[in-house]
């Protein structure tokens, strides 16, 4: 008789699931989540024009497809395919805030004046927008052409951090 699996047995081969799910199947059938996401942010922002207080974007898209799931668990809340897909889409989202972090990165480091959070920062947004600064700060000096980031390639010198500031 097999010994009975630990949670984090059991757990490790649900995030496999979640990792076949997005990474490979997802990819294979949709494409790039994350580009995949901005084209359905594009089609609902026409299609919802009247209602929207503001555009939606790639993050909502995979937020809502949470929301989805989680309306589909009131229902079915032991259907495993669920809790896997709404996993799915977190780590979608995540995909998402992490290329907007790595392009914050790339921008600071390829000279770029604009700060990577905008010109208008809510308050909410500003801890957001320390942390991002302190990555920069930390990160983009030991970045040297050729290191790879994220899956990109840094092919530009770095520029000094004062004037990618200004």
């Amino acid at each position: 008789m097999t010994p009975p699996k630990t949670g984090t047995e059991l757990r490790r081969e649900a995030l496999k699931m979640v990792e076949q799910c997005i990474c490979n199947d997802r990819q294979k059938t949709h494409g790039d989540a994350e580009d995949n996401f901005a084209n359905i942010a594009t089609i609902a922002n026409i299609v919802l024009k009247n209602k929207l207080a503001q555009p939606l974007d790639a993050l909502d898209i995979a937020l809502f497809s949470m929301c989805i799931k989680m309306g589909r668990c009131a229902t079915s809340p032991r259907h495993l395919d669920n809790l896997i897909d709404h996993a799915g889409y977190a780590m979608c989202g995540a995909g998402i805030v992490l290329r907007e972090n790595l392009d914050a990165v790339n921008r600071a480091f390829n000279g770029e004046k604009k700060h990577a959070w905008g010109d208008g920062i809510k308050p909410e947004d500003e801890a957001e927008m320390h942390r991002l600064s302190e990555i920069i700060d930390k990160e983009v000096p030991k970045i040297t052409p050729g290191h790879t980031i994220a899956g990109t390639v840094i092919t530009t010198n770095p520029p000094k951090l004062e004037e990618a500031r200004q």
